[in-house]
């Protein structure tokens, strides 16, 4: 009895371990470096709005093109404010998917709640880092009929999920300096992707550089800043944009 006893007090106490660490996985992430209300301070071109399932930004004229992001996995949907202004800033509406625990997989649908809110853009784009351009390509690929247009930033599509014959328009980014996402299947991607697909490697670029949260674990160092590397990879993006306008 004593034996059975103690075998259950180790049991709940590995168990309380395990959801202790579970806990703190989940409530540990990149925080960006300024504040939002920082940061809108500094863009008097555009409106940003903190919504409660995303963050929007809008340019003065709002346009009838819309571009979702889905931010990295464990990283504050804040730090990609900088990045993409520099989108809105030519024009386009742009917003910024919130996801539970910081992690896109639990919600890779998080673009639905965007497009039923803002009934009147016409056009939708998707896209996002890491992560969170796996799970911007798993959406756009079961609503091909809805998303005109995605982007990768440091990422690359599920092997299941083949986009080569879809019509959509398809760039791929990421630095050379990246030491997080597996370049190969980056650069092998193109076999599940559209030929008319553009792909750009940033030189001096690595992962964390397309967002404004400090140095990520395991990363390259960069060898252009951050808002550089944001600067090349949002050009890319409006020019993928102005096609589907």
């Amino acid at each position: 009895m004593k034996k059975k006893k103690n075998i259950l007090i180790v049991l709940t106490i590995i168990l309380v371990l395990i959801l202790t660490s579970a806990v703190i996985y989940l409530n540990t992430y990149y925080k960006a470096d300024e504040s939002i209300e920082v940061m809108a301070s500094k863009q008097p071109t555009i409106t940003i709005t903190d919504k409660e399932k995303y963050i929007e930004l809008l340019p003065r004229e709002k346009s009838d093109v819309g571009f979702i992001f889905y931010p990295g996995g464990k990283v504050d949907e804040k730090a990609y404010i900088k990045f993409m202004q520099k989108i809105a800033d030519k024009g386009f509406n742009v917003y910024i998917a919130k996801m539970p625990f910081k992690l896109a997989v639990f919600n890779s649908n998080a673009a639905n709640k965007i497009i039923e809110d803002n009934k009147d853009i016409n056009i939708w784009a998707i896209g996002g880092h890491s992560l969170g351009g796996v799970m911007a390509e798993s959406f756009a690929y079961s609503n091909q009929g809805r998303i005109k247009a995605l982007a990768f930033y440091g990422s690359y599509p599920l092997s299941d999920k083949s986009l080569k014959e879809s019509h959509i328009e398809v760039i791929s980014v990421w630095g050379s300096e990246d030491k997080v996402a597996d370049l190969d299947k980056i650069k092998a991607s193109k076999d599940a992707l559209p030929d008319t697909t553009v792909f750009k490697e940033i030189d001096g670029g690595n992962h964390g550089g397309f967002g404004s949260y400090g140095h990520q674990k395991g990363d390259g160092e960069a060898i252009i800043d951050s808002n550089q590397q944001q600067a090349i990879a949002a050009e890319a993006t409006v020019n993928m944009l102005k096609k589907i306008k």
